[in-house]
């Protein structure tokens, strides 16, 4: 059984933000489209990273 909890990060920098970019690449984090509309895509890098989930034990909800 899995756990309650986030399956997905979404998180947004600028193309500038060299350092935080390299920080997300190198922690999972892959290049997706803006989840913001509006954002100009020249400045705005939009990343997600998938969660995996604990599993819990049935009708505990406590992680195994």
């Amino acid at each position: 059984m899995l756990g309650r909890g986030p399956t997905e990060i979404l998180l947004e920098t600028g193309i500038r933000n060299v350092a935080a970019l390299g920080l997300y690449a190198a922690s999972g984090y892959e290049p997706i489209r803006s989840y913001v509309p509006g954002r100009n895509p020249e400045i705005n890098r939009a990343l997600r990273k998938v969660v995996r989930q604990q599993p819990t034990a049935p009708h505990t909800g406590r992680l195994v």
